[in-house]
């Protein structure tokens, strides 16, 4: 009887490990697509000016918050998908 669990245990196991992989590439993809979108979003034609309605679409489908940092002149984006990044956008406040 136990080892039968233990059995059930292994491969329950190693099919959760297997589908976590798979979540793991397509949410790869899926990130890699919304990127692709707000980056065009930014960039748009030539002779087109710049949609802000469409880059704030394309910006929710990637981060969940962005928190701007007046005094030391970051952004802290914070992906939906975990984890943060910071782009600085000008001086820190003491050397302006």
């Amino acid at each position: 009887m136990v080892d039968q669990l233990e059995g059930e245990y292994e491969e329950t196991r190693d099919t959760l490990r297997r589908l976590e992989a798979q979540r793991a590439e397509v949410a790869g993809k899926t990130v890699q697509s919304r990127v692709v979108r707000v980056l065009g979003a930014l960039n748009p034609s030539e002779g087109e000016s710049l949609n802000v309605s469409a880059v704030n679409a394309a910006m929710l489908t990637v981060f969940r918050r962005v928190m701007v940092d007046y005094r030391h002149g970051v952004l802290h984006f914070e992906w939906l998908h975990g984890g943060s990044v910071e782009l600085p956008y000008s001086l820190p406040q003491e050397y302006v």
